[in-house]
């Protein structure tokens, strides 16, 4: 078959509005379906948009509203909101939570007034004037001034019962009938035998005055001296304590002044041990390092991460929060979730007691009662009276049990802050701006 291209041509240049218009139509047939499918998608696409914009404005309108929980009961339920609050209603709320804050730092500064403690020696702190004169103070609180708080005693040793003995033998001797001439007493078998009967009874005596003329027991070696204040042994050379030392001491001492009090009040109305709920202070111990203090920052086992060496600064793990702030919690290093922050350091120690048994309640009520003192855990065993008469321990006739207590205390900043050492304001991030130093990664309640 032969094309004629010249006539295909000619009718082309007749008919090219037609021929024009048929490919167009052909695109046209071809692009439409593509251009409807992406039209239909992207109308999809915003209809699912604008449909979950409207299910979210439904349940903000829906949605239960309660209002808010003012009852002191942690179980109470929060009651519905039947209205929306006008400005007044909203103005309410706000003057009420102003209201909240001013009681809950008025309860704050109460607590610090309830809180501050006196140094032992006016001057001491932050840069003591005198180290000597708080050494000899300091070390007068153990040896005489705590065991007279108590009234305490401890049963009497051989070396004791041995110096009485030699003291009431001599005094027999020099009341016997003797020879003007030579001395010699008149009747020895008479003063022999005086002798040997009060040597026999002297341990009970005085055994039976240390429970009759004081009301508890307690040993010099009960209570928590720090080390660096302790007398020194023989020849040894005096050491000045630096300012580290003496405020670890005087923490300690503001401690263990603390539980003394408790228990003089709770024997107040005793007349000897047999009648004391308190009946021997077997052991205190308060850390004597940095090591007292309760840190954010739990290490494997559940203890705080040790403390820095004294006199160093080292990186401390304490928040620097201000009172409206959440107080950071840590439970793994205290059951309580405690730890010392920028409002108040937190220090624990131990308390073991022999008390009697039906006033185990009792002795932990008054160890917290009008103090920031919380016992977070006891432990109670029985006690063989019969054994500790043996050893000069006269508790009389109750059933005792020994109470072991673990406590812990608050220290609040505003007025702890401005007697601490430059090295411990540094170690607990005291005089810090918020946000500075380690930021806790404990949390928050």
């Amino acid at each position: 078959m032969k094309f004629d291209f010249a006539k295909i041509l000619e009718v082309s240049k007749r008919y090219w509005a037609i021929i024009v218009f048929c490919v167009i139509m052909i695109v046209a047939v071809i692009a439409i379906p593509l251009f409807v499918s992406g039209q239909q998608a992207q109308l999809q696409k915003q209809l699912a948009l604008r449909k979950a914009t409207n299910d979210q404005i439904g349940q903000v309108l829906h949605k239960q509203r309660h209002q808010p929980v003012v009852s002191l009961d942690p179980d109470a339920a929060a009651p519905l909101l039947t209205e929306f609050p006008n400005d007044r209603v909203i103005a309410a709320g706000e003057n009420a939570i102003k209201g909240v804050q001013r009681q809950s730092l008025e309860m704050k500064n109460m607590a610090a007034e309830i809180n501050v403690h006196k140094l032992l020696l006016p001057g001491s702190l932050p840069v003591p004037a005198d180290p000597f004169s708080f050494r000899r103070v300091y070390l007068a609180q153990f040896e005489t001034e705590i065991p007279k708080v108590l009234q305490s005693a401890t049963p009497p040793t051989d070396e004791e019962i041995k110096f009485r003995s030699d003291q009431e033998t001599q005094k027999q001797t020099d009341l016997m009938p003797k020879n003007s001439a030579t001395g010699e007493v008149f009747a020895k078998e008479v003063l022999q035998q005086n002798i040997n009967m009060m040597l026999a009874s002297l341990p009970e005596k005085l055994r039976q005055e240390a429970a009759t003329q004081h009301k508890m027991y307690m040993a010099p070696t009960a209570l928590s001296m720090h080390p660096a204040l302790a007398p020194p042994a023989q020849g040894a050379a005096i050491i000045v304590p630096d300012a580290e030392a003496i405020w670890l001491a005087q923490m300690g001492l503001w401690i263990q002044q603390d539980v003394v009090g408790a228990i003089a009040k709770l024997n107040a109305a005793s007349t000897n041990v047999a009648s004391s709920p308190v009946k021997q202070l077997v052991q205190l111990y308060v850390p004597t390092d940095r090591n007292l203090y309760v840190l954010p920052g739990a290490v494997q086992g559940g203890a705080a991460a040790p403390a820095p060496a004294a006199g160093t600064a080292g990186a401390s793990a304490t928040p620097t929060n201000t009172d409206t702030d959440p107080f950071p919690k840590d439970y793994l290093v205290s059951v309580t979730g405690h730890v010392s922050n920028g409002v108040f350091d937190v220090v624990e120690f131990y308390v073991v007691l022999n008390v009697q048994a039906a006033d185990v309640e009792r002795v932990i009520q008054e160890m917290e009662r009008n103090r920031l003192l919380t016992v977070i855990q006891s432990e109670v065993q029985s006690v063989n009276s019969a054994a500790m008469q043996l050893q000069g321990y006269y508790f009389g006739k109750t059933p005792i049990v020994t109470l072991t207590l673990k406590c812990e205390e608050l220290f609040m900043r505003d007025w702890t802050h401005t007697l601490m050492p430059g090295t411990i304001k540094t170690f607990l991030n005291v005089d810090q701006q918020p946000g500075q130093g380690t930021t806790p990664t404990a949390s928050t309640n």
